[in-house]
């Protein structure tokens, strides 16, 4: 049920209420920032259900059980302002660049591709089309893409209140 679709995750926590599942929270290693030891990379809830309290009592569940050090998380921006990272005592860090996303000017213009599926060591494998000399975005309009921004992430980092400060 999140609005991103779903991710791979190592690990993952439920709540589930008269035998259904309501809430869930996923978790991975941190994939874009060494310095963090997890990323909290999905959380959502049952379609038309609000779990008040779903994303505290999945987080404390998690810190529990893992004892993290740090954790990061990304707010898109087009969806939301992060304000559950605030509930769950991350901090505001910064807000990245916009993204962009392609789709086919021609066909289904609502399909969005990632443009991590498009980078231009890929392109030869993917394309109909492709010329080394162009660049990825050149090779894209060749073969009838186009592309569309996004708003950015929020970046959010929550720390351990346990760890010494020097750690901090």
């Amino acid at each position: 049920n999140h609005i991103q679709g779903n991710h791979s995750a190592t690990m993952t926590y439920g709540l589930h209420y008269d035998g259904v599942l309501v809430a869930l929270m996923s978790f991975i290693k941190s994939r874009y920032d060494s310095q963090k030891q997890w990323e909290l990379l999905r959380y959502c809830s049952l379609r038309g259900m609000n779990v008040v309290g779903g994303a505290s009592k999945l987080f404390a569940a998690f810190r529990r059980d893992q004892n993290p050090d740090n954790v990061v998380s990304y707010c898109d921006l087009r969806w939301g302002s992060g304000g559950v990272y605030q509930q769950l005592g991350f901090k505001y860090s910064h807000t990245s660049n916009p993204n962009y996303f392609y789709f086919k000017r021609s066909g289904d213009t609502n399909k969005l591709y990632s443009r991590v599926q498009f980078q231009k060591h890929k392109l030869a494998e993917v394309l109909e089309e492709f010329d080394p000399s162009l660049t990825e975005w050149e090779n894209m309009r060749t073969n009838g893409y186009d592309r569309i921004w996004d708003c950015g992430n929020s970046v959010w980092h929550w720390v351990n209140p346990m760890l010494p400060v020097a750690q901090v």
